[in-house]
């Protein structure tokens, strides 16, 4: 449930968490304006979907792949199927 949002539960699962990545089905990245909002920390990276169509696993594998190799941008935006 993200209203009202868990922030303090939410900072707790993330007190050790060095990068955060935000794989959502939309354009905007919805999830990573509440964390902004509600946590006061900007999510790193996105990886992003809005085909359509769902996501398969080889396509956020490659995405977050790119990632920890630093060669992401920070909104990965993926078109498989498109």
């Amino acid at each position: 449930m993200l209203h009202p949002f868990p922030t303090k539960y939410v900072k707790e699962l993330l007190k050790d968490v060095k990068t955060i990545i935000d794989v959502e089905a939309n354009y905007t990245g919805q999830l990573g304006t509440l964390f902004k909002q509600n946590l006061g920390r900007d999510v790193d990276y996105f990886i992003l979907k809005f085909t359509g169509r769902s996501m398969n696993c080889t396509e956020v594998y490659d995405s977050l792949k790119k990632i920890l190799e630093n060669k992401a941008e920070k909104r990965e935006i993926l078109t498989h199927g498109a």
